[in-house]
């Protein structure tokens, strides 16, 4: 974390080097996303032996490879990609949740110890941002009967959870709220976890650089 560089004072050899302040940045987020990223690639497997398990038609994996350029080879391969996507597209939304929100709160941990001036302080702030996001998200359902739908629909994209829910289950609760900008909620999770990943970013590249012009 950038509070370890600062406690550590080895800010200022950062700054001398070559490396600019999001080149310092992307590289802590990526460190911080290695272990991360073993565990979903570990976990992909099993996401696919769940979904082939509960598919309910067979999957020709022959006639995604067309054997030529007839028009019946074609249509063959196009119904066999079209079973494919219908049958696994849980899997790569899943992941999409997964990696959205490990990308998230990792950022928000890079940006808080951006800010803190030790590391416990930035461990609590970004746990307290990983709790807003699940339990604070789902404080709105406290008072469903008062607040409009629209509403609880904005506050529940937040919540990982409850995306993954939407993806899962096809009567879930989610998917009974009403769309928002035409999209479904597990879709606007990833979108507004991928726009907050890179503002996220943004904003700790931009501290990085005043904190190198502050060791001048």
């Amino acid at each position: 974390s950038i509070t370890d560089e600062i406690t550590r004072d080895t800010l200022l050899l950062l700054r001398l080097s070559p490396l600019s302040s999001l080149t310092v940045v992307c590289g802590k987020m990526k460190a911080a996303l290695l272990y991360v990223m073993i565990f979903l690639l570990s976990s992909l497997p099993v996401f696919l032996a769940l979904v082939y398990l509960e598919s309910t038609g067979g999957i020709d994996f022959g006639s995604l490879i067309p054997s030529g350029f007839s028009p019946e080879a074609l249509e063959a391969w196009r119904l066999g990609w079209h079973s494919l996507l219908e049958n696994y597209w849980r899997v790569g939304a899943w992941l999409g949740v997964l990696l959205t929100t490990c990308l998230v709160l990792t950022a928000c941990g890079l940006c808080a110890s951006c800010f803190s001036p030790n590391t416990g302080v930035a461990t609590a702030v970004s746990y307290g941002f990983a709790l807003l996001f699940t339990a604070g998200s789902l404080s709105v359902l406290l008072f469903s009967s008062r607040i409009n739908p629209s509403i609880q629909a904005s506050f529940l994209m937040f919540n990982p959870f409850i995306a993954a829910m939407e993806i899962t289950l096809d009567n879930s609760l989610a998917s009974r709220l009403p769309s928002i900008m035409g999209n479904r909620l597990w879709q606007n999770h990833l979108i507004i976890f991928s726009a907050l990943t890179l503002l996220l970013l943004a904003i700790s590249a931009l501290r990085v650089h005043y904190l190198f012009k502050e060791q001048k």
